[in-house]
């Protein structure tokens, strides 16, 4: 039994946009509001956004796959269940301004800080992190006493993994491709320039920093999910990041969006199999295959893919299947096939871990329009 639920909610007033989702709240329900994704693709903070079709579909399917998987593992989400191409319905909450960092692989930027440091000159890109990593980062722009507008700087966590505070009873935060220690005068928000009232900015801190071991916790708690989530469909997880908000009742929760744009993934092309020949891990298509450049596709053309009953052996050539195709070479429309493909996998992964069936009859789980829909009944 299938139910369209998307009738169910009325759109009210609008609370905020961003460059990627607006938020709506919704007609006659408290607590509740319509998140609603665009076909957007944004970077470098917005300084490039483009749109293309079908973007905000995989997006919407890519975190309502994750968060159907997290709710299922007992990782509190905002999430409550998906009502259209574009649209989730979700518990209100305000933001905690912390995005929560959650590293498996040395990659990217985490390489560079750490040589700019020189914590450790000899690690290389790829190197799996013996215990993975979690940094905080501050969710605005601060200017530093040199006039340098610095965003997302990161979140100083001391010894015992504790937000330090400044004199000031202000966060003490780092540049976060060079990791030193950066002194600034001002917070302001992103996108609008308006500056962070200094009081405000002293609540937040305070804020931060008591719940810091709670956003670390679950958020290592989360990713490790997710990778987990994404191993069922080979995908090997780098690193990614999250958002936590406070509900009503004060619950810190994962809330806002986990999809292309919030991780770093690897997706396999060539396998070779115990039978010692290399094969196709997936029946891609030839517009999937022209993202691996340097290969010649009649190359492709002569391989087949895997096989059934045979073990996979080693991984002989993979490539990224996240946001950075955007942000370095292609265009929105050539990137909205990346995200296509992990929207897929997303959906695979989660008919594999047995998930996918929540709302309906036959495992005893319903959504959360089905027992809304229950108690209209019963009321009546």
């Amino acid at each position: 039994m299938s139910l369209d639920t998307s009738s169910w909610y009325e759109k009210g007033e609008a609370i905020i946009s961003w460059k990627t989702k607006d938020i709506n709240s919704v007609v006659w329900e408290k607590n509740l509001v319509i998140m609603t994704n665009n076909d957007n693709v944004s970077a470098w903070d917005g300084d490039r956004i483009e749109s293309s079709e079908w973007v905000a579909d995989h997006s919407t399917t890519i975190t309502s796959n994750v968060f159907k998987y997290l709710n299922a593992k007992w990782i509190r989400t905002h999430f409550k269940e998906r009502l259209s191409n574009s649209e989730i319905l979700v518990e209100e909450c305000d933001m905690l301004p912390v995005e929560c960092v959650f590293r498996f692989v040395a990659t990217w930027s985490f390489i560079k800080r750490e040589k700019a440091l020189k914590w450790d000159d000899a690690i290389e890109d790829g190197t799996i992190l013996e215990k993975p990593i979690t940094e905080l980062y501050y969710k605005n722009d601060v200017i530093t006493d040199k006039w340098e507008k610095i965003s997302d700087p990161m979140i100083f966590l001391w010894d015992d993994r504790l937000p330090l505070l400044d004199d000031n009873l202000k966060l003490v935060l780092l540049d976060p491709k060079t990791g030193e220690r950066l002194n600034y005068n001002s917070a302001y928000e992103p996108g609008n320039d308006e500056k962070i009232d200094d009081e405000e900015f002293k609540i937040e801190s305070f804020n931060v920093r008591q719940h810091a071991k709670e956003l670390l916790e679950k958020t290592k708690e989360a990713w490790e999910w997710i990778k987990e989530m994404y191993n069922e469909v080979w995908l090997n997880t780098y690193d990614g990041k999250v958002e936590f908000w406070r509900n009503g009742k004060w619950e810190i929760i994962l809330a806002d969006v986990v999809d292309w744009a919030s991780c770093r993934i690897k997706i396999p092309y060539l396998i070779e199999w115990d039978d010692w020949k290399t094969y196709l891990a997936w029946d891609f298509t030839r517009e999937e295959l022209n993202w691996v450049w340097w290969y010649d596709y009649s190359y492709f053309e002569k391989l087949d893919a895997i096989p059934d009953n045979v073990g996979m052996k080693k991984i002989i050539l993979a490539e990224w299947l996240d946001k950075d195709w955007y942000r370095k070479w292609w265009d929105a429309k050539e990137t909205a096939t990346v995200f296509e493909l992990l929207a897929e996998k997303s959906t695979e992964a989660l008919s594999k871990a047995e998930i996918e069936k929540i709302g309906s009859e036959e495992n005893g789980l319903y959504t959360y329009s089905v027992l809304k829909k229950v108690d209209i009944l019963l009321e009546k």
